[in-house]
């Protein structure tokens, strides 16, 4: 049996708003470095945004940050 370590009240606050936002796990991960196991835990039922939504914002992301680059 591992040994699983609780998320600290900060990082759960954390991960409490970006579930609530709808992030794609992967942002969770990438961004607070909580992983698909903890969400899961905590949120079982949780999906995120659906693959087209996140690569619409995907997309959104990488326009903005050529025209800021340019």
């Amino acid at each position: 049996m591992t040994d699983r370590r609780e998320l600290t009240p900060e990082r759960k606050a954390l991960l409490d708003a970006a579930v609530a936002d709808g992030w794609p796990i992967r942002q969770i991960i990438a961004t607070y470095g909580i992983g698909t196991h903890t969400v899961k835990r905590y949120y079982p039922g949780y999906a995120g945004m659906s693959a087209v939504e996140s690569g619409r914002l995907a997309m959104a992301i990488r326009y903005t940050n050529r025209k800021l680059a340019s």
